[in-house]
């Protein structure tokens, strides 16, 4: 099972999102920046008590494809550091906003 994470753009976030988890009983997730992959599903009330232990240090959890998509590109957009990355990022935005799905 994936949980896609907003606003994880360091190996910090990697870090504070590991510890909530952990702390919330879930020791087999494996977190990468904007993404934590667990094996097994997460009991309902545990997760709505990560969810606002993310909101409470600045994440949020994203259900939609559309806006997990929008988030990976700003995470290349991030790691790749050039302006022409940036308005590539910008145009493929626009472009799948209205692309109907």
């Amino acid at each position: 099972m994936d949980i896609h994470i907003k606003n994880m753009v360091c190996d910090r976030c990697v870090m504070v999102v590991s510890t909530i988890f952990k702390e919330a009983g879930i020791d087999n997730a494996n977190v990468q920046l904007g993404k934590v992959t667990v094996e097994n599903p997460i009991d309902s009330e545990i997760f709505k008590q990560v969810v606002i232990r993310l909101k409470q240090v600045g994440f949020e959890t994203i259900n939609d494809s559309k806006s997990q998509l929008t988030e990976q590109l700003i995470m290349f957009i991030k790691t790749s550091g050039t302006k022409s990355s940036i308005f590539l990022i910008i145009w493929l935005i626009d472009s799948i906003w209205i692309i109907p799905i």
